[in-house]
């Protein structure tokens, strides 16, 4: 499957080369004769080894080029970020936890188990390093009510950093909207 031709974006007919002037690109164009930086991708490239591109250049557009280094097509930064945001489930119902484990305590394991357990499924999860010897866990459940999973992960002695759940927004805003019309009425 290529995964990077999945992205491609279909509006990116120029580009400017270092004279200033505009060049056509197109499956016929041989990608190592354009005039800019020798950074592209391959059709089989995975989502984040674009990502790591994109923020490594600091580029807006990746070009997508075959063996032969003849140009496919293009990624833009906004094509990648559609991809990402339906890679983490952003756009889905649910919730999310934020969990701070040791490094060598964790379990992925065990927390996907607590989750399941509590009838959720998990939508995504991202780890990221922290503080010296700490992970920090980035979870998005199929549920907006997160408040059976956060006992559970509670009683495994996890703590938990922060929460988003709909049910605690709309509550909120709901008790919001009440208290402005009853000053309103006033």
């Amino acid at each position: 499957m290529n995964k990077a031709l999945s992205l491609i974006s279909k509006s990116l007919p120029t580009l400017n080369n270092r004279e200033g002037d505009l060049q056509l690109l197109n499956a016929s164009n041989n990608f190592q004769d354009a005039n800019f930086p020798k950074v592209s991708v391959l059709p089989e490239s995975h989502v984040l080894d674009v990502l790591k591109l994109m923020s490594e250049f600091n580029l807006a557009v990746v070009p997508v080029v075959d063996e032969g280094k003849n140009y496919l097509g293009s990624i833009t930064s906004a094509d990648l970020l559609d991809h990402v945001a339906d890679m983490l489930g952003v756009m889905k119902e649910g919730g999310i936890i934020v969990l701070q484990v040791l490094e060598r305590d964790h379990s992925i394991q065990q927390i996907a188990r607590i989750i399941e357990e509590n009838n959720a499924k998990i939508l995504s999860l991202s780890v990221l390093s922290a503080s010296e010897g700490n992970l920090e866990i980035h979870i998005k459940i199929d549920l907006p009510d997160l408040n059976p999973i956060l006992q559970s992960l509670e009683r495994f002695n996890y703590t938990v950093l922060s929460k988003f759940q709909a049910s605690q927004y709309d509550s909120e805003l709901k008790d919001r909207y009440d208290e402005l019309m009853r000053y309103l009425n006033m």
